[in-house]
């Protein structure tokens, strides 16, 4: 088998694509990536724990980068994160 993946096998589901990891992640790819629900991560991001997402026009979006730099710190809550980035 060479390894290629069949086309009608690639699932569009928010945590298959997070193994590709697009640059900018929606509320349901970060939760993912962070192990967690989507309403979950939406309650962290109002209570200001998750690095604040990124507005393009109606759009919020989280940098996976930057969600994955904030996980490695020890996932500092969002007024701390945003001190050591500066």
């Amino acid at each position: 088998m060479s390894g290629v993946v069949a086309p009608e096998a690639v699932s569009t589901d928010a945590a298959t694509r997070v193994a590709g990891m697009p640059l900018l992640l929606d509320a349901a790819e970060a939760s993912c990536l962070l192990g967690i629900g989507r309403s979950t991560f939406y309650r962290l991001d109002e209570t200001g724990v998750v690095p604040r997402g990124v507005r393009l026009g109606r759009m919020r979006r989280w940098r996976s980068d930057e969600l994955r730099a904030w996980i490695a710190a020890g996932c500092p809550p969002r007024v701390r994160w945003e001190a050591l980035t500066k």
